[in-house]
């Protein structure tokens, strides 16, 4: 059997191999599929949540869920874990992103916010992880909450 792992693209809910090739494409073992990409989220510390092209959440982790104070993010836009005020510019500043895709961390030179169930605001830092599939490019978000910056 043969090891190599390749990059993930996925059709009809399982793993197929990728007819692209780059170094910001997210590659795990062939015979994981997306159920073993579920898995490997949910065992996760950090908290990870996953959007289709359209900012759709299509799977989070129980870490996520309780960071945003949600008991469940899967079907929610993601639009909904960011402040109400900043929704506009994250639809723009994500379909900019799908226009080139990479493996980066979402903001290099601010602070970014996020908004939890109950209203609060806080401080994140979030990297990206975009991978394909045969409904459109799908990202990875890992979030880890930080100290509020303060002013200086």
């Amino acid at each position: 059997m043969d090891s190599q792992p390749l990059p993930l693209l996925v059709r009809d809910g399982r793993l197929a191999k990728a007819e692209r090739n780059g170094p910001h494409m997210l590659f795990i073992p062939a015979e994981q599929g997306l159920a073993g990409l579920e898995s490997v989220i949910g065992a996760l510390a950090e908290a990870v949540v996953v959007a289709d092209s359209d900012g759709t959440i299509i799977l989070a982790n129980p870490v996520a869920e309780r960071l945003f104070g949600y008991p469940r993010l899967a079907g929610k836009p993601v639009e909904a874990l960011i402040p109400g005020h900043l929704a506009d510019a994250h639809r723009v500043y994500r379909k900019l992103y799908l226009n080139q895709p990479e493996r980066r961390p979402m903001a290099k030179h601010s602070h970014l916010w996020a908004r939890r169930a109950d209203g609060e605001d806080f401080c994140v830092r979030i990297g990206l992880i975009p991978f394909w599939t045969d409904r459109g490019v799908w990202t990875a978000a890992v979030v880890t909450e930080t100290e509020t910056p303060r002013d200086s």
